[in-house]
């Protein structure tokens, strides 16, 4: 069992690495249901998850649709190389995927580096992109994000994969939450690391901290043509309230909603109002 829910199936699907062999990418799929109607939806996820993180969520959005969860370079079980990890080809990987599979027609839910993935997939490819939304995404980091950012990237550079998991939830919830489910925190914490290989993790926390990437959803943004929601959260310490309301205020139609008293992984602290 997952201790985000009943343990999901997976499957890989290879695609050409930059260096021209073909590597897997490890992802999940709920079958199409009979005449949705909708494209399918692809759930891009944050930095220290996986497939697994999103279980609870499986069922609520499998009723109606196809639902994809892929794993992105560096993260989880996928095998393509991490060091080349960075936003711009994490684009292009998504995309490589989708057309392997022939869909060519998406809706997205991007969470934290996810988001800003399903960002750039929409500015640099809008025909694939139906509607989009994401959740705890600056439009440029604030200085607590970056601080926590870095402290997770000294951590695995120090090979301590373990105090990093205890970072990542710690400041990825709200002070409300961590008192609630204190005695369920270490099983969280265990969670993060029993998904992550710690090289991999540290290649991708490397490229989410560089400041030509950071750049690039601030630069990507405003060319996002489809339907958008951006989903922020008022205790968010990671990308900060005020920066995830900048972001919607540069997407243009975009629609901005706030969960209150609620941290950075607010599909997680409070699923229902997500």
């Amino acid at each position: 069992m997952s201790y985000f829910g009943k343990k999901l199936p997976t499957q890989m699907l290879n695609i050409i690495d930059v260096d021209g062999i073909e590597r897997g990418i490890h992802y999940f799929e709920a079958p199409e249901q009979k005449n949705c109607g909708y494209p399918p939806l692809i759930i891009l996820c944050g930095t220290a998850q996986s497939i697994q993180t999103w279980a609870q969520h499986v069922k609520q959005f499998s009723r109606e649709r196809r639902v994809i969860i892929p794993e992105l370079r560096c993260q989880g079980s996928t095998e393509l190389l991490s060091h080349y990890g960075n936003l711009q080809q994490q684009i292009s990987d998504i995309r490589a995927f989708l057309l392997r599979k022939n869909i060519y027609k998406v809706d997205i839910a991007g969470f934290s580096f996810g988001g800003r993935v399903g960002i750039g997939l929409a500015a640099e490819y809008p025909s694939m992109v139906n509607k989009l939304s994401v959740t705890g995404v600056p439009l440029v980091r604030p200085v607590l994000g970056k601080l926590i950012l870095q402290s997770w990237k000294d951590g695995l550079e120090s090979r301590n994969l373990k105090a990093t998991a205890w970072s990542c939830i710690i400041n990825g919830c709200s002070g409300a939450f961590l008192a609630k489910y204190e005695r369920s925190i270490p099983a969280l914490v265990n969670a993060v690391i029993e998904s992550n290989d710690m090289s991999r993790m540290r290649d991708l926390i490397a490229h989410a901290t560089n400041l030509n990437d950071e750049c690039t959803t601030h630069v990507h943004a405003p060319r996002v043509q489809c339907p958008t929601q951006i989903i922020a959260a008022s205790e968010d310490r990671l990308a900060g309230q005020q920066s995830e309301k900048a972001l919607a205020d540069v997407i243009r139609g975009s629609r901005y909603d706030e969960i209150l008293q609620c941290g950075h992984m607010s599909p997680f602290e409070r699923p229902i109002e997500w």
